[in-house]
């Protein structure tokens, strides 16, 4: 028997599944697209790998539920545009996925409108804002200079 790169994966769990695991870069997990609905979810948490609270030695997220709810965060990660939670191999100090969290979609917020400079360079029809408005500028002139007069 031949080893190939398949074979190179380990069982996440002890569980008869044996699903190979995904591992991730640990810069990688707490990757969000600025301003994406992932973003603006108001349940996520960045967790540095400074903070007192953090034992794993890298950066990542983390789910907050409510109060109500009575469960305690999870470390989680945005992988292929789905939550999933976030696992730690102790022995390699290494991220791989967990369970996918589907319900966490439920708290992203809305994405951020595309800035105004995009929104031009998509509109054929919108008008050039570096135009110089020297007619207005001495329309306003003219009108205050005509107020003066009386």
């Amino acid at each position: 028997m031949t080893l190939d790169s398949t074979s190179i994966f380990t069982t996440a769990s002890s569980s008869d599944s044996r699903t190979p695991c995904i591992w991730l870069e640990d810069t990688h997990v707490t990757l969000l697209s600025k301003g994406s609905c992932y973003a603006n979810n108001r349940q996520i948490l960045f967790l540095s790998a400074l903070d007192g609270r953090n034992s794993r030695g890298y950066d990542y997220l983390l789910f907050r539920t409510t109060i109500a709810e009575g469960k305690k965060p999870r470390p989680v990660t945005l992988y292929d545009e789905n939550w999933f939670e976030l696992l730690h191999n102790k022995s390699t100090g290494k991220p791989y996925l967990g369970e996918p969290r589907f319900d966490i979609h439920n708290h992203d917020g809305d994405s951020d409108p595309p800035s105004k400079s995009e929104n031009e360079a998509d509109d054929p029809n919108s008008e050039d804002e570096t135009k110089p408005i020297t007619d207005k500028g001495k329309q306003r002139a003219e009108s205050s200079s005509d107020d003066k007069s009386d």
